[in-house]
């Protein structure tokens, strides 16, 4: 993913044991974080509609200047064709990752203030896609 993308790194002993644990179960974590990652697309698809933060807070909104000359989706905070909020995510033993392969996605996340870009922040996790990741790894330890 080329354009901007989260890694979830995990610095909670007993979340990174239970982590461990699941993994010494089932020799692989690939089909819960795969189950971690439709749950994150939902989410971020959510927080998209709304245009807010992982956080909850709302997008900055468009200069007036940008408005006027905006081809299309005038109202509409990063959203020219679409494009970014199609986001992926890539799975392997251990590891999931979340973003999008649009290159201007890290524009947007960190903002650029020599283009006067603000920061937008899109990407990330929230509190409650952090209690939906524990539920879903909790139900691999009672099946």
């Amino acid at each position: 993913m080329a354009g901007s993308s989260i890694d979830v790194v995990v610095d909670d002993k007993e979340v990174s044991d239970y982590l461990q644990a699941l993994q010494a179960k089932m020799g692989s974590l690939h089909i819960p974080l795969a189950d971690i990652g439709e749950s994150l697309l939902l989410s971020h698809e959510d927080r998209w509609d709304k245009q807010v933060s992982p956080d909850g807070e709302a997008w900055r909104a468009l200069s007036p200047a940008y408005k006027k000359v905006k081809p299309q989706n005038k109202d509409k905070i990063l959203i020219l064709y679409g494009y970014l909020k199609n986001l992926h995510y890539q799975v392997d033993n251990n590891t999931l990752r979340l973003g999008t392969d649009e290159v201007y996605g890290a524009t947007h996340q960190f903002g650029d203030p020599s283009r006067n870009i603000p920061a937008r922040p899109w990407l990330g996790i929230s509190r409650d896609d952090e209690d939906n990741m524990i539920g879903i790894l909790k139900q691999y330890f009672t099946s």
